[in-house]
């Protein structure tokens, strides 16, 4: 296929410069500045075969315990509310020096 096939009616949606072409095995060639570039084409999949795939995707997946799972949330709770604390702690103490130096001219 060359850019002067491309190029006439009916070659698909141009965006900016780009133009697609679709190829008869199901692929496309993008186009820019006359040098093609070979896309991935998008095979189509059986809702059921998708699935199925999902599936054996999902059980070759690690799940943690219930035990892991609970420690892991109260180590998040408890880093959270330390965070907080040290954040209404700096907070308080600027606050209180940036009250202090803005009162000396009082």
């Amino acid at each position: 296929m060359n850019y002067e096939r491309a190029r006439g009616e009916g070659a698909g949606p141009v965006l900016l410069g780009w133009r697609f072409w679709r190829e008869p095995s199901g692929g496309a060639v993008l186009f820019c500045h006359k040098r093609p570039v070979k896309t991935a084409s998008m095979a189509m999949y059986n809702p059921l075969q998708f699935i199925q795939e999902v599936r054996q995707e999902v059980a070759k997946v690690t799940w943690p315990t219930w035990k892991e799972v609970w420690v892991t949330t109260v180590m998040v709770i408890i880093m959270v509310t330390l965070a907080a604390l040290f954040f209404l702690a700096a907070d308080q103490l600027l606050g209180w020096f940036i009250n202090t130096i803005l009162g000396l001219g009082r």
